[in-house]
C-alpha cells in the first residue's frame, strides 16, 4: 500500500485465497533495484490447501516479478511451513537474486529520491484444483 506522498509500506503478513481455478498470485513486496539478497525466508500457517486422500498432494509455488517466474517447488499436506521444513533446492534468496538480476523484471516504482524498486509476488497453485477449501498463506518480510 502507499500513502498520499506515494510512499510504499510493507506488511508483516498477507492472506492469499485461492480462486475457483485453484491458483492465486499475491503476497507482493518490493526491494530496491540492484540489491543483493543474502537471506530471505517465508513461512505459512493455517494452510488449508490439502488433500484428504494423498499426503503428498498440496500446492506448487513460485516467485514472480513482471512476467518472469522462478519455481520454488511443491509443498505437501502441511498446515504450517517454515524455511527449516523446505527442501534445500527451495531457496528464496537464490530466487530473489535471479529475478533481481534479470533484465526482464521491470522497475515497478521510483521513489521521491530517485531510487528504483522491483515488485515481487508469489504464485500458488493447487496440484489438483478439483477440491478447493478456503485457504490462506501468510508471507513474512525477508530479512
Amino acid at each position: 500500500s502507499k500513502d498520499a506522498k506515494d510512499i510504499h509500506y510493507g506488511s508483516e503478513s498477507r492472506t492469499l485465497t485461492l480462486g475457483l481455478s485453484g491458483s492465486v498470485d499475491g503476497g507482493e513486496f518490493m526491494l530496491p533495484v540492484g540489491a543483493t539478497i543474502l537471506a530471505a525466508e517465508v513461512s505459512f500457517e493455517n494452510n488449508q490447501i490439502i488433500s484428504t486422500t494423498n499426503p503428498n498432494e498440496g500446492f506448487d509455488w513460485s516467485l514472480m516479478s513482471g512476467l518472469e517466474e522462478v519455481v520454488l517447488g511443491s509443498i505437501g499436506n502441511q498446515t504450517d511451513g517454515s524455511a527449516e521444513m523446505y527442501p534445500v533446492e527451495m531457496n528464496l534468496s537464490s530466487a530473489l537474486n535471479t529475478l533481481m538480476q534479470s533484465s526482464l523484471t521491470p522497475t515497478a516504482h521510483i521513489d521521491a529520491n530517485g531510487n528504483g524498486w522491483k515488485k515481487f509476488r508469489f504464485n500458488i497453485e493447487k496440484k489438483k484444483p478439483t477440491r478447493i477449501h478456503c485457504s490462506s498463506f501468510d508471507q513474512s518480510r525477508g530479512r
